[in-house]
């Protein structure tokens, strides 16, 4: 059957001020396997997570793929930043 990896995303530590009006509104994304998953938005500098993703990778995979994530701040009007 298929297998399984998982990631805990735990937290960050000292993010910069992304927002001249404002603070910032983190979230992860992590991909992996051609797969995109993506964490609740926090508030602040130094959010916590503690969230568990789940990537299911079909037994045709071979070797291991590349693991990314990337912490984005949440903005209300435009594009979010990449922090």
């Amino acid at each position: 059957g298929p297998r399984r990896v998982q990631v805990t995303v735990v937290s960050a530590r000292h993010l910069p001020k992304m927002d001249v009006m404002g603070s910032c509104d983190p979230y992860c994304i992590v991909n992996f396997e051609q797969q995109e998953h993506k964490t609740s938005t926090k508030k602040g500098y130094s959010p916590d997570w503690l969230e568990d993703i789940t990537f299911v990778i079909s037994d045709s995979s071979v070797g291991v793929g590349e693991l990314s994530l990337n912490v984005m701040d949440w903005d209300m009007i435009g594009k979010h930043d990449k922090v």
